[in-house]
């Protein structure tokens, strides 16, 4: 499936973080990256170790939803909802509520975006 910006919430690395500990992955980290394990499904995600209150990449987005979907455990309309729990007041840091918050893309992102092209 192609993700349009509309689809991507802003969310941050904090947020992620906690809604996939509420999926059962554990973190650990390393100099460079942050791994996410869950046994259950076998499901690794790796991603770039950043600060939580960083937002997140649409491609790092995409690949953990895919790995989510690919391994049987969430759905995209699923974790969205697991995201929205995850959040403790349930905004995103600028005030705009996830997954209704405005686009941050360019026409030339959501042109390289609907031909298949993540952007970071």
């Amino acid at each position: 499936m192609i993700y349009t910006p509309s689809q991507i919430p802003e969310i941050t690395y904090g947020q992620l973080t906690r809604a996939l500990a509420r999926l059962g992955f554990v973190r650990s980290q390393a100099d460079t990256y942050s791994a996410y394990a869950e046994s259950e499904h076998e499901a690794l995600i790796v991603l770039p170790k950043v600060a939580d209150d960083e937002p997140v990449s649409d491609r790092h987005y995409i690949a953990v939803t895919a790995t989510l979907a690919g391994k049987g455990i969430s759905t995209r309309d699923e974790f969205l909802a697991v995201l929205r729990k995850a959040a403790k007041n349930g905004h995103h840091q600028n005030g705009a509520a996830i997954g209704t918050a405005p686009l941050r893309e360019s026409a030339e992102s959501q042109t390289k975006l609907a031909a298949g092209e993540a952007k970071d």
